[in-house]
């Protein structure tokens, strides 16, 4: 037995045994003291965990505290690595975490426990004007942001984590800056992560748990975007007075004008989609025979195999037109977002790669992704032999990051040295590279072992632009780590990814509702990764302490409170991370919500809390309604949420699905919400469940329907949300 579990055990024995006689021995014991601030009235009871000088663990919950709100807990002296994890009605959240404390006969120690507070509702209005945020000395340095398509961390050879590619260009610009080792994008696909880049917010603010269309829906509804109303990474430049240009992959967005990188913030579109159906194919219609659409119009590029085709190979074309972004505008501070495809599948050989030296098997997959990266890297090469020849190195800083991982089969790194793969919140799917270029400014040949993520580059770009990011930012700048070395462990990072693509799908292999989703976060050492039906969907464990290596051991069973931490956490973001940005009060009237993109169920979810209060039962009152696509009403102690497709030539009634809770509910106060999954693109996944009070009070899937009724997304219009109601 334990040192601390068995001097616990016999504190206890003495004091029922000895009666009065040993009281006076245990006056003096010490103890650690734990106050709740803030939220204290949430919270039910704490969840302790010592570990003491030896290793040895001693775990207790406290549910009593004293007049002042204080918990108290005996232990023998010595110096403890304390972990408290309030647990409450409400939310849940770890405060403290390794926090050191030392007692000794006669002392204690005070333990503030702050509860998580409600995540910061982000101001989407447009700003007027952005102040510097910090005297950088009014820099404006010149900005290239490269995104590159699926490329791997283990995909840049200086990573060195199985090097299977030549990548020397970047190689060489990791030599002249700095990489980061544990950086990550947002998203394991395209859309999520491009989201991230441009707005310092996670993902699912705008429900995007996997890539968004590049295509009207087969209906001609346009599909998400970026709320026109939110400053983006383009606009806080463009506002500092730089000439901004998107080249290449856009892909936040295709089919809504007000979500066009024209209406983002960029003066300049040079912006790429593919030429219908591209998969698994041989790369015709999308590196050649692709579309780019530029400010005077929409070009079809040649089809593989005719004339100029290999002149206007993807990868080349849009090399080309960044270099000719960066010599028209280099006469002031010009940020450059440059999105690559490559080496996005379909997998291929680039037009004239010389192989003579190299030697991949190009007739596999693994010789012919090694092969487009390669092409890749010479690219960028070009650009910054480019940028160099102009004497702008020295005023511009250039960057390198990943949308997320590679698909990971041909890898050979996956079988030991990195988990999962694009599409997988394990580190794979995940973790990016990021190399940084700005000489003179940052040290050359550094390495950074900060946390950081894709949120924090509008931060960061800010910020060497002597700016300020917009109101409810997300991120972090990461401005003093590539300039000073300073490292730090961040905060805490979350992802949420769609399981599967289909809810039939995930039916057939027997995957609860509950489980559609992967998730994960990362807190300093450790990363807690959602399971799936291999271990019953318990949540998985990892101490990246040692590298990417340490997501093969699984660790949940020895450190059952940092489990439960992270995993509150995630809950805790969760519930907040999708919320609607306003907070609006309603007496006996009507106000209203202008029309945003996220209102549209179209290919996201959609999430929708309302607080509300009602005198009577047999009152008959509309909490919440958008016309002709949802409304939310209280009838006689029940709420009743009315849900309407758009199918052309369908009655009202035809059109309507219904979801209720059971009758009886009382008058007063109440939380009611509802949501809409948009599992990808099928209509079958739109999947709406109604809350009421915290409790799922109905959940319609697919094969639940109702006979004849089918959840189409909601017609795509502007209409407001409407809230409350006349007193009528």
């Amino acid at each position: 037995m334990s040192r601390l579990i068995a001097l616990w055990f016999l504190g206890l024995l003495l004091v029922t045994g000895c009666g009065d006689s040993l009281e006076t021995a245990f006056v003096d014991e010490p103890e650690l003291r734990f106050r709740v601030s803030d939220r204290a009235g949430l919270v039910e009871s704490l969840d302790v965990t010592l570990l003491d000088q030896d290793g040895q663990k001693l775990s207790s919950s406290l549910t009593e505290k004293n007049g002042d709100g204080v918990y108290s807990l005996a232990v023998p002296s010595g110096e403890y690595e304390v972990t408290v994890v309030p647990l409450g009605s409400d939310r849940e959240g770890l405060a403290v975490v390794n926090r050191r404390a030392t007692v000794g006969p006669g002392q204690g120690e005070e333990i503030v426990v702050e509860v998580e507070r409600e995540a910061p509702v982000p101001d989407s209005s447009p700003a007027a004007e952005l102040p510097p945020a910090r005297n950088r000395g009014g820099l404006t340095p010149n900005i290239v942001l490269i995104v590159l398509d699926d490329f791997d961390y283990t995909d840049v050879r200086c990573n060195q984590l199985g090097a299977w590619t030549s990548t020397p260009r970047m190689d060489q610009l990791a030599s002249q800056g700095v990489r980061f080792t544990q950086f990550y994008s947002n998203g394991a696909k395209c859309s999520p992560t491009r989201s991230s880049i441009l707005t310092s917010q996670f993902p699912a603010a705008f429900g995007w748990r996997n890539v968004v269309g590049q295509y009207p829906l087969s209906d001609g509804r346009a599909q998400r975007s970026l709320p026109a109303g939110m400053t983006n990474l383009a606009e806080v430049l463009a506002m500092r007075g730089y000439a901004t240009g998107l080249v290449g992959k856009w892909h936040v967005g295709e089919t809504r004008p007000s979500g066009l990188p024209r209406q983002s913030g960029f003066a300049e579109e040079i912006r790429w989609t593919a030429n219908g159906s591209v998969a698994p194919g041989d790369g015709n219609g999308m590196y050649w025979g692709y579309y780019l659409h530029t400010n005077s119009g929409k070009v079809l590029l040649p089809q593989k195999g005719t004339a100029g085709a290999d002149e206007a190979y993807l990868t080349r074309k849009l090399t080309d037109e960044a270099i000719s972004f960066v010599q028209r505008n280099q006469g002031q501070p010009f940020f450059l977002y440059l999105g690559h495809v490559a080496t996005h599948a379909p997998f291929h050989v680039p037009p004239a790669f010389d192989n003579s030296v190299l030697q991949y098997d190009l007739t596999t997959d693994l010789g012919k992704i090694a092969a487009m990266a390669h092409d890749l890297d010479r690219e960028i090469g070009r650009l910054v032999d480019g940028i160099d020849a102009l004497g702008l190195a020295a005023n511009t800083l250039i960057i390198v990051v990943s949308d997320n991982g590679g698909v990971g089969s041909p890898r050979p790194s996956r079988s030991a040295l990195i988990r999962g793969q694009k599409g997988s919140v394990y580190e794979g799917g995940i973790r990016v590279p990021f190399i940084a270029r700005w000489p003179g400014t940052i040290p050359a040949g550094s390495v950074n072992l900060s946390i950081a993520s894709t949120i924090d580059l509008l931060p960061t770009l800010a910020d060497v632009a002597s700016t300020s990011p917009p109101p409810g930012f997300m991120g972090r700048s990461l401005y003093d780590n590539m300039v000073s070395g300073v490292r730090d462990s961040g905060r805490d990072l979350f992802w949420v990814v769609t399981r599967v693509e289909a809810y039939a799908a995930a039916l057939s292999g027997g995957i609860p509702y509950e489980q559609l989703d992967n998730w994960a976060v990362r807190y300093w050492r450790w990363k807690l990764v959602s399971g799936d039906a291999s271990n019953g969907f318990t949540p998985r464990l990892f101490d990246l302490s040692s590298g990417t290596r340490g997501e093969f051991t699984d660790v949940a069973a020895q450190n059952p409170a940092v489990v439960q931490d992270l995993h509150n956490r995630y809950k805790s973001w969760r519930r907040n991370a999708g919320d609607f940005p306003a907070r609006l009060q309603v007496v006996n009237g009507v106000a209203e919500l202008a029309f945003d993109e996220r209102m549209d169920f179209c290919d996201a979810d959609f999430s929708f809390v309302v607080d509300f209060d009602v005198p009577t039962s047999d009152q008959f009152a509309v909490i919440a309604q958008r016309s002709g696509c949802w409304r939310l009403l209280w009838n006689q102690g029940r709420v009743v949420l009315h849900l309407f497709d758009d199918r052309p030539g369908a009655t009202l009634q035809e059109r309507q699905v219904t979801l209720a809770s059971a009758g009886g509910l009382a008058p007063g106060h109440h939380r009611v919400a509802f949501t809409v999954s948009g599992h990808f693109y099928t209509a079958e996944n739109r999947i709406p469940s109604l809350y009421v009070d915290g409790n799922l009070a109905q959940r319609l899937l697919p094969n639940e329907f109702p006979a004849g009724k089918f959840l189409f997304a909601v017609p795509s219009n502007s209409a407001p949300i409407q809230l409350g109601a006349y007193p009528d």
